[in-house]
């Protein structure tokens, strides 16, 4: 019973380090917090011309529809998808009350969350296929944070440190010898299913490190200060960072800026506008979905405009598009 309450410790301390910095609060994780009842996502109805505010927002993104994690914060977050007619909550069965994180390949969702299983406010991983919700991980085995690569990997983070990864094919989880001891806060897969992970993130000494298929972890010789995540986009080497401004954040942290950067560390990096974080790219890699507070924009990086924003009434925290 020790040993079960210690792991169960543990996975709420990573939770909470990873969503935390995104609610400006002392904690963010799917764990009950005296409800199971989740966010209310409300229902908006299109203009009656075309194109739609969101309809435009998707053809900038080259979408036909987002899955979104969206509520007033982040302790009751729940699945909603974003369409040309705006946001609703998503239908999936079995239904999942509480949602921490969402990330997908393009073509494929994974989603981590608690309340899928009975009496258990632990996160497990689930896959969306369909209209039906696929488990991936049960929330015994203490994971969160799953990614998918663009080959149907997928990869959820311990939280006492390194990941754990299934190949579409087998679906037999395999614990990663190479980070075992490293507490990460992020993971996202490159083009070329590499993955990349944030150490320290949330600091100044945060750091971008590549993990490839096989060797050695090598750290990347960019600037990542501060970043508390970071999202790869799908044909292009870049990856772009999201910072909290919290006041719960280090001094040094609170203005920082959100920006784009290539791995390989040539060229400067290019700041996203102030106050906005991205929580998608483009199907080109071209554009990003920004957030800041319920509104959400389209900014391509370098350009001095936002498209929009548009209001979607309800705090969108993360984002995974399916392209057209």
């Amino acid at each position: 019973m020790k040993r079960n309450a210690t792991r169960l410790m543990r996975l709420l301390v990573g939770c909470l380090v990873l969503l935390a910095p995104l609610a400006g609060c002392g904690g963010g994780t799917a764990a009950h917090s005296g409800s199971a009842t989740p966010a209310h996502v409300p229902h908006q109805t299109g203009l009656s011309r075309s194109p739609s505010p969101m309809a435009k927002l998707l053809r900038n993104l080259g979408a036909r529809q987002i899955y979104v994690m969206s509520g007033s914060d982040v302790l009751h977050a729940s699945l909603g998808v974003l369409d040309s007619e705006g946001i609703r909550a998503a239908q999936v069965s079995p239904p999942i009350p509480l949602v921490s994180n969402i990330a997908g390949n393009g073509t494929a969702v994974v989603v981590g969350g608690a309340g899928v299983t009975p009496n258990s406010y632990t996160d497990g991983v689930y896959q969306i296929v369909g209209k039906r919700l696929i488990t991936l991980a049960r929330p015994a085995r203490a994971m969160y944070g799953p990614t998918i690569a663009l080959n149907g990997t997928v990869a959820a983070i311990h939280p006492e440190g390194g990941f754990s990864w299934r190949s579409a094919r087998s679906g037999r989880w395999r614990t990663d010898a190479r980070l075992q001891s490293t507490p990460l806060g992020s993971l996202t897969w490159n083009r070329a299913n590499n993955a990349y992970a944030l150490i320290r993130g949330g600091t100044q000494q945060a750091a971008l490190v590549r993990i490839p298929k096989h060797g050695a972890v090598r750290q990347l010789n960019i600037n990542v200060s501060c970043a508390i995540s970071v999202l790869s986009a799908p044909t292009k080497s870049l990856v772009a960072t999201t910072v909290s401004g919290s006041r719960h954040e280090p001094a040094a942290c609170r203005r920082a800026r959100a920006q784009v950067l290539k791995p390989s560390h040539r060229g400067s990096p290019i700041l996203i506008p102030r106050g906005w974080n991205p929580i998608a790219w483009s199907a080109d890699s071209s554009t990003l979905l920004l957030t800041r507070g319920t509104t959400v924009s389209t900014w391509k990086p370098g350009s001095s405009g936002l498209a929009g924003p548009y209001d979607l009434k309800t705090k969108t925290w993360m984002a995974a598009p399916i392209y057209e």
